[in-house]
């Protein structure tokens, strides 16, 4: 027997992970790390977050890029329409 999944339209889908992208940008400032969709075959919901590769940085740079990822960590693990199918 397998679970139902619960439905999302499109649209709605889209304005909300635009929202917490932008609320992600006003928090932060840059595009160091971004919310992006992990698959865009899937009808299934599932973000991650994306980081740019910066190598080497300083003790205040990197605390600073450990506050940006915990914040795009949390607001990703708090998306509410996880797991949801997409209906278009």
């Amino acid at each position: 027997m397998t679970k139902e999944l619960k439905k999302v339209n499109y649209d709605d889908y889209k304005r909300e992970l635009e929202r917490v992208r932008e609320e992600l940008r006003q928090e932060i400032g840059g595009l160091d790390v971004q919310i992006q969709e992990i698959s865009y075959t899937s009808k299934v919901v599932e973000l991650g977050v994306n980081w740019s590769s910066i190598g080497a940085s300083k003790i205040d740079e990197t605390a600073k890029f450990i506050v940006e990822m915990q914040k795009a960590m949390e607001l990703v693990k708090n998306f509410k329409y996880n797991g949801c199918e997409i209906e278009f």
